[in-house]
């Protein structure tokens, strides 16, 4: 384990995505070393033999694999996580609402997941447009067979009435929940949330965004406010990259691990012993192969490389 502000935490990775699937390959690490994780992102063709040339590198780190569900591409996401199922001990599939129309429907669609040997959780959301989903998420999460599959679910804490939200998706059985990003001006509130949830038997992963460039965030702060819900270091992050690489790169982890403060803080407030709403690590947003800068100040850092510095300090 990762002892952090006083808490210990098994740390997993996930990268953002704006595509309607999204499929998780979790190499499990070895009990004697610190579960850290990292992430590689396939965003075109998902290159199987080179994503598990990534896991053997990264050694007893856990690592996550986010591919894309493309219209245009020959590899959909089932067919990925089988492949990846042959070279991993544990995957998370992503279901969401959208398109089911009923909880048969649903359980129909997850049969195909089923199959697939290594996958053990089924990640529940609505989409990114959730007044558009066919089906309530507390449908979809119940359609989960719990025998085969752990049920994840999202925590929006941004979002008013969040708590309930929660413990009903804990009701439809959920055990698992990822948040969104936690930023220093909002950590109090993810806190809050939780903390009405203490009697929620569950299992929590504090979302911590790495910031995509600056117009990119700011894009993203349009179509998304519950996403990037502080926009505190855009500005400077916009700053940095008019200067060089090195600049930008600083900025960026400087940001993230100001979401790693605060989420230290939400676990100092909430895992208290008889609590049993507990956060056992970090849900990383952004974490890729980067290129920072541009001509001679261009900066090309690896994902593996990018997390070592944010995680450095701590």
């Amino acid at each position: 384990m990762v002892s952090f502000l006083g808490c210990s935490f098994s740390v997993a990775m996930v990268l953002h995505s704006l595509e309607r699937y999204k499929l998780f390959a979790v190499l499990s690490a070895n009990p004697m070393k610190p579960r850290l994780s990292a992430e590689i992102h396939v965003s075109v063709e998902p290159d199987i033999p080179k994503a598990a040339a990534a896991m053997r590198q990264l050694g007893g780190w856990m690592c996550s694999f986010s591919i894309p569900n493309l219209v245009n591409s020959r590899l959909d996401s089932l067919a990925a996580a089988r492949g990846l199922s042959e070279r991993t001990s544990s995957l998370t599939y992503t279901q969401v609402c959208r398109g089911l129309k009923s909880v048969y429907a649903a359980r129909k669609a997850l049969s195909e997941a089923a199959r697939i040997r290594n996958v053990k959780e089924i990640l529940a959301v609505t989409g990114d447009r959730a007044a558009f989903s066919d089906i309530s998420i507390f449908d979809l999460i119940s359609s989960i067979d719990k025998r085969r599959f752990r049920a994840a679910a999202a925590i929006v804490f941004t979002r008013r009435g969040e708590a309930s939200r929660v413990v009903k998706k804990a009701a439809a059985g959920a055990t698992v929940f990822y948040t969104q990003p936690v930023f220093p001006g909002n950590w109090r509130r993810l806190a809050s949330v939780l903390n009405t949830c203490r009697d929620v038997r569950c299992r929590v992963f504090i979302g911590i965004f790495v910031p995509f460039p600056s117009a990119a965030c700011r894009a993203l702060l349009r179509e998304k406010p519950d996403f990037i819900s502080d926009a505190f270091f855009i500005r400077s992050l916009a700053a940095a990259e008019r200067k060089d690489g090195l600049d930008a790169f600083n900025a960026v982890v400087a940001a993230a691990r100001d979401g790693l403060s605060a989420a230290g803080k939400v676990a100092a407030s909430v895992n208290r012993s008889g609590v049993q709403c507990r956060i056992v690590g970090f849900h990383f947003y952004g974490l890729a192969d980067r290129t920072f800068g541009k001509g001679k100040s261009r900066l090309p850092v690896s994902a593996l490389a990018l997390f070592r510095r944010v995680m450095k300090p701590f």
